[in-house]
């Protein structure tokens, strides 16, 4: 379950210390709006990409969270909820959407794993063919 969550400015998702100093992808600030819509409490699906079609057939996702209730999992994983996120190194994967005018409203795919204790977070631009695609698991 993904809860609701108030808007909150891009920059301050991702960031403190379980993210670890190189943990955070600067592209979430390029690609995303600086200021986020709330985002409203929603049930995801959960698939480990051994049961997932081809991705390429998965291009409408039923869930598309806003950054900070990704960020919100990752909390609640950590103060040991049972989230569905994998904590052995292998990567998460959620889409998001951009309201960036000039970045077109497209689909982004953020992509977070927890590493030697941290959590990396990075932006994938380029689309449902990622190689970051064949591993982890999916969430829609």
């Amino acid at each position: 379950m993904i809860r609701a969550i108030p808007s909150q400015k891009i920059e301050q998702c991702f960031v403190g210390s379980m993210y670890g100093p190189e943990g955070r992808d600067a592209d979430l600030n390029i690609w995303l709006s600086e200021n986020q819509p709330a985002g409203e409490e929603e049930l995801m699906i959960v698939f480990d990409f051994n049961d997932l079609a081809p991705v390429k057939d998965i291009v409408s996702p039923h869930v598309m969270p806003v950054p900070a209730q990704i960020e919100d999992l990752i909390d609640r994983t950590e103060k040991g909820e049972r989230t569905n996120l994998l904590i052995d190194g292998s990567p998460n994967h959620f889409f998001v959407k951009t309201e960036r005018q000039d970045k077109g409203g497209i689909a982004l795919l953020i992509v977070f794993k927890k590493k030697d204790g941290l959590w990396q977070v990075s932006l994938s631009t380029c689309g449902f063919t990622s190689a970051k695609l064949r591993s982890g698991r999916f969430f829609c």
